[in-house]
């Protein structure tokens, strides 16, 4: 019997939360963080593409981000602590973003695993290519 191929793959929740929050618009997203943000300055440009800072609050055990947002307050949430971390993103002149790095010194092993997979989804289902 034929099956097929993603039958067996298991989608990581984490990482769809954190493409889906990175791809909106609306309140918490990072579209939306962007959306008021001024390109190059300390972000400068890549490639000839000007850059753009998104700062995040995500759980330092497992990488799932909570909201973008440039506030510099400390989060706490029914016994969850939130740390901050940010992404370097490229625009292009098709307003498409590409994720290019990510900071975030506080986050455990398997954190910094969902994170990195959230930026490669992302990336390929809504950036851009050069």
């Amino acid at each position: 019997m034929w099956w097929p191929f993603n039958f067996f793959v298991r989608k990581n929740p984490i990482v769809e939360k954190n493409v889906a929050l990175m791809a909106s618009g609306k309140k918490n997203g990072m579209w939306r963080l962007l959306s008021g943000e001024s390109m190059g300055g300390n972000a400068g440009d890549w490639q000839g593409y000007p850059c753009v800072g998104a700062k995040f609050f995500y759980d330092p055990t497992t990488g799932e981000i909570h909201l973008f947002s440039n506030t510099l307050r400390f989060l706490k949430e029914v016994g969850k602590t939130y740390v901050s971390g940010s992404f370097r993103l490229a625009f292009s002149p098709k307003r498409k973003y590409l994720i290019l790095e990510m900071y975030c010194a506080d986050a455990a092993p398997q954190a910094q695993r969902n994170l990195k997979d959230s930026i490669k989804d992302y990336n390929i289902k809504f950036g851009f290519r050069v």
